[in-house]
């Protein structure tokens, strides 16, 4: 390869001093000049500058910055000499660019001047001298040409040259070159003899060429020549027309002047004729003088007055052939560039084959490989040996190898010892402590070999040195563990073990601290190091930046289960490397082993702990039966002490204690099987009886055979006792002491297989405590669990004898009676249970009542019927009683059965058609009959069914009545309203929406949360916006907790109203206890008040009754006008009904809203559409 111009990184010696660092710029400054000026010429205007020589030579010794000042003074010259500073700039450029080429890629300098040439050079050069100079095409491209070559060569030179001055220099290793060296003296020295041997030929073709066309201008010149005296002499005085008319006879291109003798230069008698060419000596350039001079020939003619004849020929035609000329000349030159190029590139590559091959091999070793002389000063590193040390073999060449690799921690010893091998010229092996360019410590094994020539003297030493820092710190590893081993041994705390351990891992790797994390319970309770080592971190950074390891790796035991990991922190700027995550690793796992010893450890003396306090009786025997030792709590169990029990025989020790006839029998047992246990009754010393568990487990070695039997006896006699109660309690009701569902079971069994043994009957009566949820959520459950307590009481006192009365569940009872009597008996059961139930108590201070939904089956049936179909038919009966207004029993048939599945199949139908939105809303104008202002509007909710149409709330309301379905919907209809008045008011019409609420869904614990949640989803409705309408006909339970719920709602913005009043029981409790802004009249009522006069009073107290306690009334049921006006004569401002609007849909009610006017205004209207009498919408 050709020698490459990398910038230096670090000047020879002898140009690190100063003075010899200028003295060198200034040299090439001169040389440089000097190539500039003292240009050689080859062949026609083709010149050989070599001024460029010197600056590719600073580059590659001096440096940047010399070498562009070079460059700067060898193109001032030619600004000098030619006037224009053209060539300065081309050659300054040339200079940078092979610098920052160089820099970029470590090119040689054959590489970056082509480069320059091809992207920069050749257009700039030729803009330069079409543009800026006006020289014509073809002859701007001649000089680019000539000038890429002459760069070129220039950098070959310049090659050549820094490759032998560094061979000068003791640069290449003299004992053993590595391939690209040789390859680098076979490259240069045959591209010299190339171009050498190259270029000889081509200029001789050259300067032939040059002379034959020469030759032929002089010829023809000489022969117009002897015309011209031809006609001078037979014409001694000829006129001007005979000399005009004899010139036009010559060539175009060739001028004749006559002149005095003397006037011009005669030819030589001697030579003959002498061709010249004349051109003016002030044009620098020696393109134009050629192309702007003449050929010219001289003679004279003697006669009566002597003349001088000049013949002349312009020297363009020529130069035009000479361009050509050229311009084969510089291919031939550039032709012989590349081919010696190619050539050298070959022969250097066949030539080092095997070497390159024996190089890359040494190079591709992972092992460090070094040459040094006799000395002991490096001669060659292979690349191994720079990925170890980091330094390459330029910063090694000529440097003994230990005065920059060892440090304040090698050992002095084995320094000297290696000493001691050198001088003594033998082979050696050691191990010693290094540290690379970036100051991190290494270890490495050498093995060093002398190395000797052919006639045994003694030529230098060859090293092969092996990375053993990880085994290093591996063995260190091995050894920190083995003695935290031996700390856990003498019984130190395990913390402050892993603490030493992981301090003893932070000296291994520089730069980096550690901790380590546990996860194991038992650990935990004996060391505080979830983070041991932050604190060393923090106190120790120095300032200095941290940052966590890539992985954690996991400490894990011999069950391969994690109980911890070891964390890494390392300073900021430092690589995280493979190696470290290895000794990690190891680290983990020797962790992993001495928390495991710690454990057996731990275990060791928690089993003789175990053994010296454990509640249970231990004693221990060996493998003939022979008691060993026993504890304490064996001791208490049986009253005996340890010295009385020991050497005993344990057959005899528990037929002494057992009451049992053979106790040598367990014994035999034990000794057969692996573990055995029984429960038996022995006797404590003091004659006191107590049950105990005993239990035998045989313990074996590690040979397999059993050599120690553990006898643990457990003092079970409180445990005796409570599984006595726990049959007890699984059999009846903890809270009331009736039998339980399971109890039940089983006697309905019993009694349905007497009743087919015997042919008779039997009646289950199902019971459900009405409203019992409702004063459970409203008293609390003790009250609930008091009642039912006295329920089941008052039940049982109305049992006969052979009845079964079973707790079912929760406020559920079953009776099971026998039918031995008439049937008119169990109906008289029936009432006196339906009596008792519905007895008030006063229970806690609490006055409550209850009653109670029965439903009875009987058996047998006309079909096979078991215990589980006959409660369920029981239930399905409550169920109906409860359906049919409670407080009641209802006998079990196959149509009340179909009821059921019907109403579960319409709640499954609601349920769907609610997510499938079916629901919709209509919306009922409420009306200030006085202002004819409109006030607000009522939602009602509408289902179309996809098969029945559009349905009234009439026909599925009542289906979810008391069911949290009901809830659902009400909620949807809560939100659905809210939703189109937020609607309505982006539209601009502001409108106060009500909507009717369950009182069931009322008394939802969670009612006021989930209403406020709502209302939260419509910011921009406003307080008042949102009313809510009670049924007053339902059943209002609790007053005072519905008052509260009411208080808590209108704390949200939100208006409360009394719908249907005058309908229920307690209207006037009501308007006392509640909270309400308003009433609502029932339309049965206002409908009949025309015709009825009891109607009328009732309307009239009601209008008086709201007076006095200051409520607003609204009226449903205005049908007509009569009802209108006779409404506004009693007082009552505001009206709903069909004759102000019916129920219509959103999109509908809006523009009634906007074209809205008294109903008896629209008679007025001509057209028909536009009337709502009776509900049409306008």
């Amino acid at each position: 390869m050709a020698e490459r111009l990398s910038l230096p990184a670090d000047r020879p010696l002898w140009l690190k001093k100063p003075v010899n660092f200028f003295v060198a710029t200034a040299l090439l400054c001169a040389f440089a000049v000097a190539g500039n000026a003292l240009a050689v010429p080859l062949f026609y205007s083709v010149q050989f500058i070599f001024g460029s020589i010197a600056v590719f030579i600073a580059i590659a010794m001096l440096g940047a910055w010399p070498a562009i000042f070079v460059a700067a003074a060898g193109g001032l010259y030619t600004w000098l000499l030619w006037g224009h500073p053209y060539a300065l700039m081309v050659f300054v450029a040339e200079c940078l660019f092979v610098i920052w080429f160089c820099r970029r890629t470590d090119g040689s300098a054959l590489l970056a001047d082509g480069a320059y040439w091809f992207v920069l050079g050749i257009p700039a050069t030729l803009l330069l001298y079409i543009f800026a100079l006006g020289v014509e095409l073809q002859t701007a491209f001649l000089m680019a040409l000539k000038q890429m070559l002459n760069g070129i060569f220039n950098a070959a030179v310049a090659g050549i040259f820094l490759f032998f001055l560094r061979l000068i220099q003791n640069r290449i290793s003299t004992a053993y070159l590595v391939s690209d060296q040789i390859r680098g003296i076979i490259f240069h020295t045959t591209l010299m003899i190339a171009l050498v041997a190259g270029s000889i030929p081509i200029l001789q073709f050259a300067h032939y060429k040059q002379h034959t066309q020469e030759r032929q201008v002089e010829e023809q010149l000489a022969h117009q020549l002897e015309r011209v005296d031809a006609f001078v002499r037979a014409n001694p005085g000829y006129t001007n027309e005979a000399w005009a008319r004899f010139r036009a006879s010559l060539p175009d291109n060739t001028d004749v002047e006559i002149q005095p003798a003397g006037a011009a230069e005669a030819a030589s008698k001697e030579t003959g004729f002498q061709l010249e060419h004349k051109t003016s000596p002030d044009e620098p350039s020696l393109i134009k003088r050629w192309k702007q001079g003449n050929y010219q020939l001289t003679s004279r003619v003697e006669g009566q007055v002597p003349l001088d004849v000049v013949i002349k020929r312009s020297s363009r035609s020529i130069s035009e052939e000479m361009d050509r000329a050229s311009l084969e000349f510089l291919a031939y030159l550039g032709v012989l560039l590349v081919l010696g190029i190619a050539v050298a590139r070959l022969m250097s590559n066949l030539l080092t084959r095997p070497i390159w091959r024996l190089s890359t091999l040494l190079n591709s070793a992972t092992n460090g490989i070094i040459t040094t002389d006799v000395s002991g000063r490096t001669e060659w590193v292979n690349l191994g040996f720079s990925r170890l040390s980091g330094y390459s073999l330029a910063e090694l060449q000529g440097k003994r190898p230990g005065d920059l690799l060892q440090g304040v921690d090698t050992d002095p010893k084995t320094i000297a010892r290696i000493g001691e091998h050198l001088r003594r010229q033998e082979s050696f092996e050691e191990e010693i402590l290094n540290y690379n360019r970036q100051g991190n410590p290494y270890w490495i094994r050498i093995n060093c070999e002398p190395l000797r020539s052919e006639n045994g003297q003694l030529a230098g030493f060859i090293a092969v040195e092996t990375d053993i820092t990880e085994q290093r710190k591996i063995a260190h590893l091995e050894k920190v563990g083995s003695e935290a081993l031996q700390r856990i041994a003498q019984s130190e705390r395990i913390d402050e073990t892993l603490v030493a351990l992981i301090q003893s891992v932070e000296s291994l790797i520089p730069g980096v601290r550690c901790s380590v994390e546990l996860e194991s319970p038992l650990l935990s309770d004996h060391c505080d190091l979830h983070f041991a080592c932050y604190l060393a971190v923090h106190e120790q950074s120095g300032g200095r930046y941290w940052q966590c390891a890539p992985a954690s790796p996991a400490i894990v035991d011999s069950a391969n289960q994690t109980i911890g990991r070891i964390h890494a922190f390392y300073q900021v700027g430092r690589a995280w490397s493979a190696n470290d995550d290895e000794v990690f690793k190891r680290a983990a796992s020797i962790v992993s082993v001495v928390i495991e010893r710690y454990y057996a450890e731990y275990k060791l003396r928690e089993s003789a702990s175990v053994f010296r306090f454990a509640n249970e009786g231990i004693i221990l025997t060996d493998a003939s039966g022979i008691v060993v030792d026993c504890n304490a709590a064996f001791a208490n169990i049986t009253g005996l002490q340890p010295f009385e029990t020991r050497g005993r025989q344990i057959r005899e020790l528990l037929a002494e204690l057992e009451e049992v006839a053979e106790p040598g029998s367990r014994f035999q047992d034990s000794m057969t099987r692996e573990k055995w246990v029984t429960d038996t009754w022995i006797r404590h010393k003091s004659g006191q009886r107590n049950c105990v568990r005993q239990s035998v487990s045989a313990v074996r070695s590690k040979q397999g055979t059993i050599h120690r039997y553990v006898y643990i006896f457990n003092d079970i006699s409180e445990l005796k006792e409570y599984e006595s109660q726990l049959e007890s309690m699984a059999k009846f009701d903890p809270l009331t002491g009736l039998p339980n569902r399971a109890l039940l079971s089983d006697r309905l069994q019993q009694a349905i297989i007497q009743c087919d043994r015997t042919g008779s009957e039997l009646a289950v009566f199902f019971i459900d405590l009405d409203g019992f949820k409702q004063i459970n959520d409203r008293h609390g459950h003790t009250v609930g669990d008091q009642l039912l307590k006295t329920v089941a009481n008052r039940l049982k006192s109305v049992m006969r004898e052979g009845d079964t009365l079973a707790r079912f569940g929760g406020d559920e009872f079953v009776v099971v009676a026998p039918l031995s009597f008439e049937v008119k008996s169990c109906q008289l059961l029936l009432d006196r249970i339906l009596d008792v139930v519905s007895r008030s108590s006063r229970i806690l201070g609490e006055e409550v009542s209850i009653t109670a939904s029965i439903g009875v089956t009987v058996y047998p049936q006309s079909e096979t019927i078991d215990a589980e179909q006959l409660l369920r038919q029981a239930d399905q009966a409550m169920y109906s009683a409860k359906q049919s207004g409670k407080n009641q029993c209802f006998y079990y048939d196959a149509d009340s059965e179909r009821a059921v599945r019907d109403l579960f199949g319409d709640l499954k139908r609601i349920e769907i058609a609610l997510a499938n939105d079916e629901f919709v809303l209509f919306f009922q104008p409420k009306v200030n009959m006085k202002t004819d202002e409109l006030i607000g509007v009522e939602a009602l909710i509408r289902w179309h069914h996809p098969e029945r149409g559009l349905l009234a709330p009439d026909e599925f309301l009542p289906v979810v009545d008391q069911h949290s379905l009901g809830i659902a919907l009400g909620e949807w209809v809560i939100r659905t309203a809210l939703r189109q008045s937020e609607a309505w008011r982006k539209q601009g019409l502001n409108l106060s929406v009500s909507v009717n609420i369950d009182p069931y869904h009322l008394a939802q614990d969670n009612f006021v949360e989930r209403l406020g949640a709502i209302l939260q989803e419509f910011p921009e409705l406003e307080p008042g916006d949102f009313e809510i309408e009670i049924v007053e006909s339902s059943s209002l339970e609790d007053l005072r907790a519905v008052s509260r719920v009411i208080n808590a709602c209108r704390a949200l913005g939100v208006r409360f109203g009394l719908d249907d009043f005058g309908t229920g029981y307690s209207s006037l409790t009501y308007l006392r206890q509640l909270p309400l802004d308003y009433l609502k009249i029932d339309m049965s009522f206002v409908r009949a008040m025309l015709d009825n006069p009891d109607d009328l009073s009732i309307v009239k107290g009601v209008l008086g009754l709201a007076k006095s306690f200051n409520l607003p009334v609204i009226a449903e049921g205005v049908e007509t006008s009569a009802h209108y006006d006779l409404l506004i004569s009693l007082g009552c401002d505001y009206g709903q009904g069909f004759w102000l609007s019916r129920p219509i849909p959103p999109d509908a009610l809006f523009k009634w809203a906007k074209r809205w006017r008294k109903p008896e205004d629209y008679a007025l209207d001509s057209d028909p559409a536009a009337r709502a009498g009776s509900g049409r919408l306008p």
